[in-house]
């Protein structure tokens, strides 16, 4: 739809905002499910809409989303206009969240009826958009309904677009800017206890409040980066299909479908298979020491479903062997797209493959929406500027290969994977350019790292004093 510009903030010119109005003209783009895609008036409204997929009039959730953003950009950070207002902005929202159901439960596919309560059936059909989620519904209702309003600097903007007869709203531990952040509105202040009015709350603590429903500006303090290494990765993915990654294959792949699929977060299916059994297989590209793996099998209750049994098999370097003593959970549903964890006494391998069974006699195959293998995180410590690994060039030895471990207080031991000694400072030392040491674990604060995000993939390295 054509009110995209105003989700970016781009129009300028006061003469534009006429164009909002369209959107509560019986002959623009109103609806009750709406709004529509395409103006009413128009003689091309609706044609041959009900053959997927068209976007002449049908409802798109993806697109009423962008729309919603739209109009609280024009209410939040735009002059006061006279085209649309904070009540037109409900009910709105209200025809948006009509949309949010199917059969009287929570489901959003691709295209709505604009004037009826019902799915626009051949955008609906089985394995095309049950599982659609172009919605942003809940960053409509943060952002406009509640009215967080995000800032370059060190506040926060609240601005509910709430109705002001409403009685009371809450939204709770709202992340912003590495803070907790917590919205109350109370009419009376009986309904929560906490008082009456508008209330913000930064990390448990009161940071503004006023007692009428308006705009509230609050400072929440300096931005804190979250310290995001994990101590476990998942060392099959590779979504953007790195020549140096993780590799997959297959005995058979539909040719709809590509066998990249299981390890880049969609979906890999043998589809009617010639093979009366089929294997979907990784090469991690160098032997790995592993434990975990999490399969999810793919069933469209069609031409794909979950195979009877399947075995998970790993390279010994000259032959296939099953994994020994697995401990399986969660096969037991039957559910797609459910998770089936395996886990086993650790191994040595390159390569993994699962090998299932197909369906006989009816043509049916199998699928995988996620092949994972989940292991330790160990990194390798480069210097931007040499390009060394710690101070050596990368000869592939185990000693250049460190494991982040957590500390107290947000820190992290830095652990050579080769010595299992620590990454210290020598002589505890403060200083500028002090020398790097490996040492056993002493408890000393100098064995204490943070990391901080820099440009690129890069960090810089911070010890505790």
């Amino acid at each position: 739809m054509g009110y995209l510009p105003w989700m970016f903030n781009l129009p300028t010119a006061a003469s534009h905002t006429a164009a909002i109005a369209q959107l509560k003209d019986p002959q623009g783009f109103s609806a009750s499910y709406g709004p529509t895609t395409a103006e009413r008036r128009s003689k091309w409204y609706l044609h041959e809409a009900a053959t997927c997929c068209r976007w002449d009039g049908p409802s798109w959730p993806f697109a009423t989303s962008q729309t919603l953003t739209a109009v609280e950009n024009l209410l939040n950070d735009y002059p006061a206009q006279t085209y649309f207002s904070a009540a037109d902005y409900i009910n709105l929202l209200r025809g948006y969240a009509a949309t949010q159901y199917k059969n009287g439960q929570p489901y959003v596919a691709e295209a709505h009826d604009p004037d009826a309560d019902a799915w626009m059936s051949d955008y609906d059909r089985s394995n095309h958009s049950e599982d659609y989620n172009h919605s942003t519904f809940v960053d409509n209702i943060i952002a406009g309904l509640i009215g967080l309003r995000v800032q370059r600097d060190e506040s926060l903007v609240v601005n509910p677009l709430a109705p002001p007869s409403w009685d009371h709203f809450a939204l709770e531990n709202a992340a912003y800017h590495g803070h907790s952040v917590t919205v109350l509105w109370d009419s009376t202040g009986s309904h929560y206890g906490q008082g009456q009015g508008l209330r913000v709350y930064v990390d448990g603590t009161l940071a503004g409040s006023r007692s009428t429903l308006g705009s509230l500006t609050v400072n929440v303090g300096p931005v804190v980066l979250a310290q995001t290494i994990r101590s476990q990765v998942n060392i099959a993915a590779n979504g953007q299909r790195l020549p140096q990654g993780t590799t997959p294959s297959a005995s058979y792949t539909s040719p709809y479908d590509d066998v990249w699929r299981a390890i880049d977060g969609i979906v890999w299916r043998t589809g009617i298979p010639p093979n009366a059994r089929d294997y979907f297989a990784i090469d991690l590209r160098r032997p790995q020491a592993v434990s975990d793996v999490r399969l999810y099998f793919y069933d469209d209750g069609g031409g794909v479903r979950r195979p009877a049994s399947y075995d998970l098999q790993y390279w010994t370097g000259n032959a296939w062997l099953t994994v020994p003593n697995q401990q399986r959970s969660g096969s037991a549903t039957a559910t797609s797209n459910s998770q089936t964890k395996i886990t086993f006494p650790t191994i040595v391998t390159s390569q993994l493959r699962v090998v299932a069974p197909n369906n006989p006699g009816d043509g049916n195959g199998w699928g995988l929406s996620e092949f994972e293998v989940w292991t330790r995180a160990v990194f390798q410590l480069r210097n931007e500027n040499s390009g060394k690994l710690m101070g050596y060039d990368d000869n592939g030895t185990r000693d250049h290969l460190w494991q982040f471990v957590r500390a107290p207080g947000g820190w992290f031991k830095i652990r050579n994977l080769n010595s299992s000694l620590l990454l210290g400072v020598q002589g505890a030392s403060t200083a500028n350019s002090p020398v790097l040491q490996q040492y056993e674990d002493n408890g000393t604060s100098d064995h204490l790292w943070r990391v901080i995000s820099s440009q690129g993939n890069n960090g810089l390295f911070f010890a505790k004093e």
